[in-house]
């Protein structure tokens, strides 16, 4: 590979217009398997049959779960894909959002030496002071800002002016419009220079829980008290389908065995075209700057509409498993170029 020079290879999701949003043009198959299995092999088992244990990314899916797991009469606990890392990781609450990168300095404020977790160890939530990021506990109440992703919006970013914790704020926003803001570049602190004038939250969180497709969601369902690692080593979690639980979620160790749950991917239901499609570019930029993946997709979308792509049609980069956009390829012992492995 030469020097100052990196190929890669990357998918763009083109929809057609007025469809759906990224986040919901995906519909999920579940399916429910009897069988006592630890953590890791229940992982083994969905990845090889289907897509992966399953994800949850709201309450609406969780009782889809639920259902599904009744009609076998089964009352139990039943492993799902959360489990516990090694590390507490940034992440964005909106689903698709490029995932927050320990090595970038984003919008930080490193003046304030943020992030610093000084109150307790619990500043897990993250807000806006000054246009900067800042790490605060989640149980504070604040203003927040929404993100409206649907078609035809002017501005996407609402300013909530009502006093919410960050959960209730989250909860809030995905009721009402899409989620909490991403506020990732300095195009979007821009953005919000006329907007917001106060400390307010976004939808920057940290949280150890990651889920096993490498997907960000930020839904959780714990019981009452729960997670509590009991034992010292719970970091694998089940939906406790019984009634009086009602499919909430348990922190247990991996190595204990149960049913599980696994999702396969299908189709969108709607009529119409999704397509994917396959670039490649050779680039000497930080390929993790997101303002870098954003100036190349608007060049795209110039270029295709000049193709007569209608102005319409949406574009988004399809996040891979890893969390990132873009993937090196890699070259042979003769100066080949390889083929990029993507999932």
């Amino acid at each position: 590979m030469s020097v100052g020079m990196r190929k890669t290879m990357i998918f763009l999701m083109l929809f057609r217009p007025g469809l759906c949003r990224l986040s919901s043009c995906l519909t999920y198959e579940y399916h429910f398997a009897n069988m006592n299995k630890n953590w890791t092999e229940a992982q083994s088992y969905c990845r090889e049959n289907y897509t992966d244990l399953v994800t949850i990314d709201n309450p609406e899916e969780m009782n889809r779960v639920i259902n599904r797991v009744n009609l076998t009469g089964y009352t139990g606990p039943a492993w799902i894909g959360l489990e516990k890392g090694n590390s507490w990781k940034w992440q964005w609450s909106l689903a698709d959002t490029p995932s927050y990168n320990e090595n970038d300095i984003g919008l930080w404020d490193k003046a304030a030496n943020q992030p610093d977790w000084m109150i307790g160890g619990t500043e897990d939530c993250g807000r806006l002071e000054n246009l900067k990021w800042h790490d605060y506990p989640c149980n504070f109440k604040a203003y927040f800002v929404c993100y409206n992703g649907a078609q035809g919006t002017t501005n996407p970013y609402i300013l909530i002016e009502t006093y919410l914790t960050w959960r209730e704020a989250q909860r809030y926003c995905r009721e009402n419009y899409t989620d909490l803001a991403s506020v990732r570049t300095q195009v979007d602190q821009q953005q919000m220079k006329s907007l917001v004038s106060s400390t307010v939250w976004i939808g920057l969180f940290r949280d150890p829980w990651q889920w096993s497709d490498q997907r960000n969601s930020s839904f959780r369902y714990w019981a009452p008290g729960k997670p509590d690692n009991n034992t010292g080593n719970e970091k694998c979690t089940v939906a406790s389908i019984t009634q009086t639980l009602s499919g909430t979620w348990d922190d247990r160790q991996c190595g204990e065995k149960h049913p599980f749950i696994c999702y396969d991917e299908k189709p969108p239901p709607y009529e119409g075209k999704r397509t994917v499609v396959k670039v490649k570019l050779s680039s000497a930029a930080n390929l993790k700057d997101p303002d870098f993946s954003d100036q190349i997709l608007q060049q795209l979308r110039k270029e295709l509409i000049g193709r007569a792509m209608s102005e319409d049609t949406q574009l988004r980069w399809r996040i891979q498993p890893d969390g990132q956009i873009f993937h090196l390829s890699e070259e042979d012992s003769t100066g080949h170029e390889g083929k990029c492995n993507i999932t």
